[in-house]
């Protein structure tokens, strides 16, 4: 019976987290990037025994259906599953912070990898190029698609946006 609440008791008690989960470097959050409450793990919990009554085929088939690639039970809890980097103590590219208590607008930065990271700060860092605003939209689009992101925030908005949404998920810091 106790290893029945494994999960939500870890989910709830370790932010996300469940040991294996700690290990993967992966944790649980809400699709807008906040931190999931008791609620949400609770309804992932409930849906868990739903999807794994025939040999996990429901899961598996919710997660190829949906581009965040999230379970019926993070359908339903309104969560994903995101990866975590370890702090680093130099930020590899030019860091823009989140301010203190900021929650992400797009939870599908944490879906960036540092080279799409690097693209989009060498293109907010050229300012004083001709092309700036062409390359801006152009790379705003791209993301925008790769991403299945909707938003009618200006180009360069919407880029300094993610970068911010993904130093706040990767916990970077700008020393």
């Amino acid at each position: 019976l106790p290893v029945m609440f494994y999960s939500l008791a870890c989910e709830s008690f370790l932010h996300g987290q469940s040991f294996g989960k700690k290990i993967r470097k992966i944790k649980v959050v809400k699709v807008d990037g906040s931190e999931a409450g008791i609620g949400n793990y609770l309804l992932r919990w409930i849906f868990r025994v739903i999807e794994v009554l025939p040999y996990g085929v429901i899961a598996i088939i919710a997660i190829l259906m949906n581009k965040k690639g999230q379970r019926v039970g993070d359908l339903a809890a309104g969560t994903t599953v995101i990866k975590i980097r370890e702090n680093q103590t130099k930020a590899p590219f030019n860091f823009i912070p989140p301010e203190q208590d900021y929650i992400p607008v797009f939870s599908e930065a944490a879906l960036l990898t540092d080279k799409e990271l690097r693209l989009i700060n060498q293109a907010l860092q050229a300012k004083e190029s001709e092309n700036y605003h062409k390359v801006l939209g152009i790379l705003a689009g791209k993301l925008k698609t790769h991403l299945n992101i909707q938003t009618k925030k200006y180009h360069e908005d919407f880029l300094t946006t993610l970068v911010k949404d993904y130093n706040s998920f990767h916990n970077k810091t700008g020393d």
